[in-house]
């Protein structure tokens, strides 16, 4: 199925589509056989299912399940209308919630019986197109980063970086922009996974000082790095630490951790504060 890239006549809209969903434990579900009743109203059709084929049931107990979709990796994809989630399973019985919000953003279901994914597809180049209820709408899920999270610029606005929430891979990409602004590949800015192992949390939000420098929350506290990727140093918060924010006069730092909203002075300033807004500060 070839995913056009701008907005057809009618009611359908393409979106490109980059929001977070997290995964959560699945039960194990044991296969198990149920009686199949094949009509076989030819000897054909032999040829094409054994005359000793059985029906597995595998996870269950859902209101209405659609759109599967088997992918190269070694997982299946099916869409739960009623719920708005899509789920991941695996043949080991692993059962996980791939993607929530599948086919409305609203926060109120309202009217919408079904308002999940319906059909899934993969577009020539690997990227997942799905049918969405909801939002009245065809959607395409860009392959760059598994988890998306935080977000932020560099100052000259020729880097994008993006952390990956994900804790076997908990990495910030860098995405340089070409002479005509269009986004080029991803690089790793810093690859943090090892403190996965033994800290609570994950890459974050960000933010990024005058300098370029960026303040980035990740597993037990915020990482500092330097433009080029050199790990500075860390606040070492003990808690699982989600967002960081300048304020003030712009050298204020303000972090989201766990239960509690925490501030640190700091010698650098916060980008994108202007000398009328650090004048107004407190």
């Amino acid at each position: 199925m070839n995913a056009p890239v701008s907005s057809p006549p009618g009611n359908f809209i393409w979106v490109r589509s980059a929001t977070l969903d997290l995964y959560r434990p699945g039960r194990y579900y044991a296969p198990k056989d149920v009686p199949l009743e094949i009509v076989r109203l030819d000897p054909k059709m032999n040829d094409l299912i054994p005359v000793n084929a059985k029906l597995e049931k595998l996870p269950e107990g859902f209101a209405f399940i659609e759109g599967p979709l088997w992918v190269p990796d070694g997982y299946l994809l099916f869409s739960d209308p009623n719920n708005n989630v899509i789920y991941r399973w695996t043949p080991e019985g692993d059962l996980s919630v791939f993607r929530t919000k599948s086919g409305y953003t609203g926060a109120d279901i309202g009217e919408y019986g079904q308002p999940g994914s319906n059909g899934l597809v993969f577009d020539p180049d690997g990227r997942l197109v799905l049918c969405e209820h909801g939002d009245r709408r065809i959607a395409r899920l860009e392959a760059d980063v598994r988890f998306p999270n935080g977000i932020g610029f560099s100052p000259t606005e020729k880097t994008l970086y993006v952390s990956n929430a994900d804790r076997e891979n908990a990495v910030w990409y860098a995405f340089d922009f070409d002479e005509k602004g269009a986004l080029g590949s991803r690089r790793i800015f810093f690859d943090g996974t090892a403190w996965t192992k033994t800290k609570k949390g994950v890459p974050d939000g960000l933010k990024v000082d005058e300098e370029g420098n960026l303040f980035a929350t990740g597993p037990g506290g915020i990482y500092v790095f330097a433009p080029d990727g050199t790990h500075l140093g860390s606040f070492e918060m003990g808690v699982p630490t989600g967002n960081c924010v300048f304020g003030e006069d712009a050298r204020a730092l303000f972090i989201t951790a766990d239960t509690a909203v925490y501030r640190v002075l700091l010698t650098t300033r916060g980008l994108g504060f202007s000398a009328e807004m650090r004048a107004g500060a407190p």
